[in-house]
């Protein structure tokens, strides 16, 4: 049974000024400075009817929604990446907390990261002419580099992004993508989203069955690929599509999700090291300071590129992926894994945050140890299905239910959002006097 415990006062919105984890839609999304799901389509009563009654439409309204958020939630909680993430957000809290003026390096640390990692949207660009952003499929597709600027808004030749620019068959630019972190993120939710409606389709009757499945595929999916203002969402997807023989949408977006799951999980080192495939070498020196950045959506692309080249098709894709590009196999990863994440609770900077930090990162180990490092070792949907590891959701009536009892409790929750949604205005403030 659900037991929603209405806030008396829910965090504000837009607390950090780039979202790290943009939502597809208004319909749900993932706060990952308050860590819990916050459901703007689906209130109470279909979570009752979901949960504890059962009730398949609103099992298909609810479950692959919170799936999709899910997912975010394990990839910034349970990989190597999202650790490292978490470390430096409550560094950065505990460091503006403690207000020692010397000490405030972390706090641009963490900015600085945020922005390398998940890109600004200036760096997205689309067509002007509505004509052309919304060009009919199939759209083409191919690849170029460019470059970030500084603070003084001088090129830096030597920070480079890895583009995807989408044509449509006349040659115009419908829109300009980068792979960044967001691209990874968001084709492991979508993966996470299909396989929970494929999963909840396949016990509907088969005449319900065909008319939800055509419902989804015209509304959701087909409208999500080639939609040019989510372009960044699906962007890892059409690499796989194009880059190899998959081209169903289900084993395309999960094949993705693995590989994305992968680099979110690949040690610094380990990147360094990645053989670069023949379909990457227009870009030349270029590479040298991606992988001195150590860029994960630049590692994406060739692991996929690798994997298409490999000649060992007897083996999933992901290991002959990664044994085509020179790197260990997914076992020898997952150990590497383990061990920087046990050095990071001793990285944490002593504060009011320090204690949530480190029990947030020993949950998210043991996400992590069920998940595997392709993140398929416990999906998101049956996750839900045994209400485990589920972060808390909140409600549009501003009532926040708990479906896992192991994460938060329900008398010092709303004092951390108060505290948490304080600080993160102060840091934004002290980015401001810094002149970011």
């Amino acid at each position: 049974m659900l037991h929603p415990k209405t806030l008396a006062r829910q965090p504000g919105k837009d607390t950090i000024s780039a979202a790290m984890v943009p939502n597809t839609s208004a319909l749900a999304c993932y706060r990952e400075e308050y860590q819990f799901i916050q459901s703007f389509a689906c209130d109470e009563n279909d979570f009752a009817k979901a949960f504890d009654q059962n009730d398949q439409q609103a099992e298909l309204r609810v479950l692959p929604l919170i799936c999709h958020e899910l997912r975010h939630w394990f990839d910034c909680i349970g990989t190597l990446w999202g650790q490292e993430h978490l470390v430096r957000f409550y560094n950065a809290c505990n460091s503006r907390i403690n207000n020692d003026p010397d000490s405030f390096s972390p706090i641009m640390e963490y900015f600085n990261e945020a922005e390398r990692t998940f890109l600004h949207t200036y760096y997205t660009t689309m067509a002007v002419d509505p004509q052309v952003r919304t060009s009919p499929e199939p759209w083409k597709w191919g690849l170029s580099v460019g470059h970030r600027f500084d603070y003084d808004g001088k090129p830096r030749l030597d920070r480079r992004i890895v583009f995807t620019r989408f044509l449509n068959q006349a040659g115009d630019q419908i829109c300009r993508c980068p792979f960044s972190i967001v691209s990874l993120l968001e084709t492991g939710a979508m993966a996470s989203e299909m396989f929970a409606d494929i999963v909840l389709l396949n016990r509907l009757p088969d005449e319900s069955q065909n008319r939800a499945m055509e419902q989804i595929e015209t509304e959701r999916y087909g409208n999500f690929v080639y939609n040019a203002e989510l372009a960044r969402y699906s962007v890892a997807a059409h690499a796989v599509s194009n880059y190899t023989d998959i081209v169903d949408p289900p084993p395309v977006f999960d094949t993705s999700a693995q590989i994305a799951a992968l680099c979110l999980n690949l040690p610094r080192e380990l990147i360094l090291k990645m053989k670069r495939p023949s379909q990457l070498d227009f870009i030349g020196e270029v590479e040298t300071y991606l992988k001195q950045e150590h860029d994960r959506g630049y590692a994406f692309l060739s692991l996929v590129c690798n994997g298409a080249n490999s000649t060992a098709t007897q083996n999933p894709f992901p290991e002959r992926a990664l044994s085509e590009a020179s790197l260990p196999d997914p076992k020898s990863i997952r150990e590497l894994c383990v061990k920087q994440m046990a050095r990071l609770p001793n990285q944490i900077i002593d504060g009011p945050f320090a204690d949530y930090a480190r029990s947030l990162l020993s949950y998210g180990m043991e996400v992590f140890e069920h998940r595997g490092v392709l993140g398929i070792g416990l999906r998101e949907y049956m996750a839900l299905v045994k209400k485990q590891f589920i972060p808390p959701i909140l409600l549009p009536n501003s009532k926040m239910i708990f479906l896992s009892g192991d994460i938060d409790s329900w008398i010092d929750i709303e004092d951390r959002f108060a505290i948490t949604e304080a600080v993160i205005y102060k840091m934004n403030e002290f980015r401001t006097v810094c002149g970011v």
